[in-house]
C-alpha cells in the first residue's frame, strides 16, 4: 500500500541503494586487507619457503595495494584510511538520500490523509473526537515515517553488506 507513495522517489531510493552497494564493496575490501596484514606484515615467511599460490581475493588485494605508494605497511595503512573515508562518505549520502525519500513519502502521506479527513461529513466529526483524530494522524504517520526512513534503510544496508561478505567468502 505504500508503493504508490514511494514510486515518485524511486531515483533517490536507487541512488541510496547504489551507494549502499559501494559501502558493501568498501567494507568487504577492508576485511580482505587483513590477508596481507597477517601474511606479509605479521607472519614473515622463513627464508627459502615457497610462496603460496594467489587466489582471486589475494590478487584483488594485491592490485589495490600496488596502486598505493610505499612499503606494505604504508600501503595497508593508506588503503584502510582511504577505504574507511570512502565508506563513510557513501554511507552518509546513502542515509541522507534514504531519509529524504522517507520524509517526502511521509509528507505526501500526511497530505493525502489530511485531504481525506477534510472531505469527511459532519457526522464523522460528531462521532470522532478531535483528540482521537489528531492522535491517530500524528502517531500512525510517525510510525510509518520510522518504518520508511530508518528501518528500510537498515534493512537494505544489512542485506547489501551480508551479500558482499558472502560473495567475498565464496
Amino acid at each position: 500500500k505504500l508503493y504508490p507513495f514511494i514510486r515518485p522517489y524511486r531515483g533517490g531510493l536507487a541512488l541510496s541503494l547504489l551507494l549502499l552497494l559501494f559501502v558493501g564493496i568498501f567494507e568487504s575490501t577492508t576485511t580482505t586487507l587483513s590477508i596481507p596484514m597477517f601474511d606479509k606484515v605479521l607472519g614473515k615467511m622463513p627464508a627459502g619457503a615457497e610462496a603460496p599460490q594467489l587466489g582471486s581475493v589475494e590478487k584483488y588485494v594485491s592490485l589495490i595495494l600496488s596502486v598505493l605508494p610505499g612499503s606494505v605497511i604504508t600501503q595497508l595503512a593508506l588503503a584502510l584510511v582511504l577505504l574507511t573515508l570512502l565508506k563513510g562518505v557513501c554511507l552518509y549520502y546513502s542515509n541522507y538520500s534514504m531519509s529524504r525519500v522517507g520524509q517526502s513519502v511521509v509528507m505526501d502521506l500526511r497530505n493525502a490523509l489530511f485531504h481525506h479527513v477534510l472531505g469527511q461529513s459532519m457526522g464523522f466529526f460528531a462521532l470522532n473526537s478531535t483528540g482521537r483524530l489528531m492522535s491517530k494522524m500524528g502517531g500512525d504517520v510517525e510510525q510509518l515515517q520510522e518504518a520508511v526512513s530508518t528501518v528500510l534503510a537498515e534493512l537494505f544496508r544489512e542485506v547489501v553488506l551480508l551479500g558482499s561478505l558472502i560473495a567475498l567468502v565464496f
